[in-house]
C-alpha cells in the first residue's frame, strides 16, 4: 500500500508507536545516567580516602574512566535513537490530515525554540545528560589519572 493510500488511523498508530519508543529511550537514558553518575560519585569519594594506596587509586581511576566511556557510548546511542524516534513522530504526524490535532509537532517545535543556547548551539537535555555530562566526567577522570601517575613517579624518585 502506497503512503498516500494509508489513512489517518495508520499514521496515528505509527506516531503513537514512535512516541512510545522516544519515551522509552528517554527513560533508559535517565536511568543509566542516574546509575553511572552515582557510581562515578562513589569512585571519586573513594579517592578522597587518604590510605587507599597508589595501586588501588589507579584501579579506581581506571574504573571511573572506563565506566564513563561506557556512559558516553550509551548516552550517544540513546540520544541518537531518541532523536530518530522523535523525527519519525513528526514525520508521521505530518502525514495525518490537518483535521487531526498535531500536538506533538507543536510540542517539539516549542521545545526547540525555548532551549538555551550554549556558545551558539542549541543543546537538548538528552544531549546534555548523555554526551556533555559524561564528557566532563571523562576529562575529570583523565586529569585524576594523570595526577595519580605524576604523584606515583614523584614518589618513586624520592
Amino acid at each position: 500500500m502506497a503512503p498516500e493510500e494509508k489513512g489517518d488511523e495508520f499514521w496515528v498508530a505509527e506516531r503513537d508507536t514512535y512516541k512510545e519508543l522516544a519515551d522509552h529511550e528517554t527513560d533508559l537514558l535517565n536511568e543509566r545516567t542516574n546509575v553511572l553518575l552515582l557510581y562515578n560519585s562513589i569512585l571519586i569519594a573513594a579517592l578522597a580516602i587518604r590510605n587507599i594506596g597508589q595501586y588501588l587509586s589507579l584501579v579506581v581511576g581506571l574504573s571511573g574512566l572506563i565506566s564513563t566511556l561506557i556512559w558516553l557510548y550509551l548516552g550517544y546511542r540513546g540520544s541518537s535513537l531518541g532523536e530518530h524516534a522523535w523525527n519519525n513522530v513528526l514525520e508521521s504526524e505530518g502525514k495525518m490530515s490537518l483535521a487531526l490535532p498535531h500536538t506533538l509537532t507543536e510540542f517539539v517545535l516549542h521545545r526547540k525554540q525555548t532551549r538555551w543556547s550554549v556558545f551558539g548551539w542549541s543543546i537538548s537535555a538528552s544531549t546534555y545528560m548523555g554526551i556533555v555530562l559524561p564528557s566532563i566526567w571523562a576529562i575529570t577522570w583523565l586529569a585524576v589519572l594523570l595526577a595519580l601517575c605524576g604523584s606515583h613517579q614523584l614518589q618513586g624518585r624520592t
